[in-house]
């Protein structure tokens, strides 16, 4: 898990480095800068482009994926070898496999996503929401399969539930995805 939040923060790190004012680092976190305070007006007309709290979804987005990929592939290790997590008997290969196929389905939907994001498309908030609650319902599901933990699952759910509001909700979301300039619908 902590290799998780270093490959977040490194990302992060990275994509403000590639600006060389400090100003536009406070830019790109969506922060101003003690000495420059913006009229309501104008700072609502600068929310777009991915800074700020849809730039930390993103990397949130980017870390959820690692970490799936990695519990895929923990499962698959210890059902191989049970011994090595302390476990004497198996787990049925009927919900090792559906575990392993929809983290594998969520992985790939969420390279998509990517895609869709890179390229400012509008779909890309319908589908974004939509992988938060599929993420939701495969927690429920991986619960009701023994594969979650009541906590993990509560604990697990909150950050897909924090990205559904905070997608369907936010200025810079549909500023920065709805804009038809960037929005050529002919793919």
């Amino acid at each position: 898990m902590p290799f998780v939040f270093l490959a977040a923060v490194a990302a992060a790190t990275a994509y403000l480095l590639r600006f060389r004012r400090p100003e536009a680092s406070f830019q790109a976190l969506a922060v101003s800068p003690a000495s420059s305070i913006r009229s309501g007006s104008e700072s609502q007309t600068r929310l777009a482009g991915i800074r700020g709290w849809l730039l930390l979804y993103i990397v949130g987005l980017a870390a959820e994926l690692a970490h799936g990929l990695a519990l895929t592939i923990g499962s698959l290790v210890i059902y191989a070898k049970p011994s090595l997590a302390g476990l004497h008997a198996f787990i049925p290969l009927w919900a090792l496999l559906i575990y392993v196929l929809s983290n594998l389905g969520l992985v790939a939907y969420g390279g998509m996503l990517f895609v869709l994001i890179a390229r400012e498309r509008r779909a890309a908030i319908a589908h974004n929401i939509l992988f938060n609650a599929l993420s939701i319902a495969f927690l429920i599901i991986w619960f009701f399969l023994n594969a979650k933990s009541p906590i993990g699952t509560t604990v697990d759910s909150l950050p897909g539930l924090a990205a559904i509001a905070y997608l369907s909700r936010s200025r810079r979301v549909r500023n920065t995805f709805t804009n038809k300039a960037t929005n050529n619908h002919s793919h």
